[in-house]
């Protein structure tokens, strides 16, 4: 089977190249310019567009279908798609749209997390079609899905207020108490975790008690095992790293 998956979905690049993952870009809009970002784009954003990320002035927006049809064409006839959860883009719903358009076994797996996350899921998947059918594999994904979970280590809420994707109201007070959250993705959506005082400290307690895990930052290295998030997320969450497991 041909593996896609979409820009936020976030994998070692040796992996990526190893198992020849097509990647369907999604854009940052910037004035009225939609820059597409491709698997290769997160290395040099981070130099390129640095401070107009960190100025909060750059938004995201979703792959259309012919980005889809595109990538759908140089598969083969087995394709197993894996999108950011649909509660937090609508990536997922134009993967759909696409794959009906397509004289192809198109499977569209909403992996129901983000970044890292869907990662983890990713890999695992690899690893089980290794061993089994499509069918079967895809009958374990659904199972596996509620089993990761991802931890995101925020280092400055105001770009998750920004973004839209946090209630304003419940969160403005932690400005004022000065403590960081730490979120996580259940079910497909952001939750609250914990206010901590001392992020590194809460990543290593949180980290260790976990065999399973892939790591990503944006931000510093902790554990030097860290993959690069990609611009879309970051765009959302600001500096942030985190690390997505398997419960």
């Amino acid at each position: 089977a041909s593996i896609v998956i979409d820009v936020t979905v976030d994998l070692p690049r040796r992996i990526v190249r190893k198992h020849d993952i097509r990647v369907v870009p999604l854009y940052i809009i910037r004035d009225k310019e939609r820059i597409p970002v491709d698997y290769d784009f997160k290395y040099v954003f981070y130099k390129k567009f640095r401070d107009e990320w960190l100025s909060g002035k750059l938004k995201t927006s979703q792959p259309s279908i012919g980005d889809f049809l595109e990538i759908f064409k140089e598969c083969e006839d087995d394709i197993l798609v894996f999108t950011i959860s649909s509660e937090l883009s609508g990536t997922y719903n134009v993967a759909i749209s696409a794959s009906r358009l397509v004289n192809k076994n198109i499977n569209v797996i909403d992996t129901r997390n983000a970044s890292v996350g869907s990662g983890l899921l990713v890999l695992l998947s690899i690893k089980q079609l290794e061993k089994y059918k499509l069918d079967k594999v895809i009958e374990m994904i659904e199972k596996l899905k509620q089993k990761i979970k991802t931890f995101a280590f925020i280092e400055d809420i105001s770009y998750l207020l920004n973004s839209g994707r946090i209630n304003i109201i419940k969160y403005s007070f932690l400005r004022l108490i000065n403590k960081k959250p730490i979120i996580t993705v259940e079910d497909g959506r952001l939750e609250l975790f914990k206010l901590s005082s001392d992020l590194l400290k809460d990543f290593y307690e949180l980290e260790k008690q976990y065999k399973i895990k892939l790591y990503g930052s944006n931000t510093r290295k902790i554990t030097g095992k860290e993959i690069l998030i990609n611009p879309i997320v970051s765009i959302h969450l600001g500096p942030a790293f985190g690390f997505a497991v398997l419960k």
